[in-house]
C-alpha cells in the first residue's frame, strides 16, 4: 500500500519473520512501482527482526 506520491507505503507479512526471498519480492514490487527503497524499513516484531533495518542496501 503506498501513497499516490511515493514518498510513503507499507507492504504488511504474514509471518512476523518473511524468508530473504519474500523480502526481495516486496522490494521487487516496490522498485517496479516506483519507490525508493531507503524510504522502507524492516520493522522490529516479537519472533521476527529484533531491531528496525533500511530495506536499501547497506551502501
Amino acid at each position: 500500500m503506498g501513497a499516490p506520491d511515493r514518498m510513503s507505503g507499507f507492504v504488511l507479512a504474514r509471518t512476523a519473520s518473511p524468508s530473504k526471498k519474500d523480502i526481495a519480492g516486496m522490494a521487487t514490487a516496490l522498485l517496479r512501482n516506483g519507490y525508493d527503497l531507503c524510504d522502507f524499513k524492516v520493522t522490529a516484531q516479537d519472533g521476527g527482526a529484533p531491531s528496525s533495518v533500511p530495506l536499501c542496501p547497506a551502501g
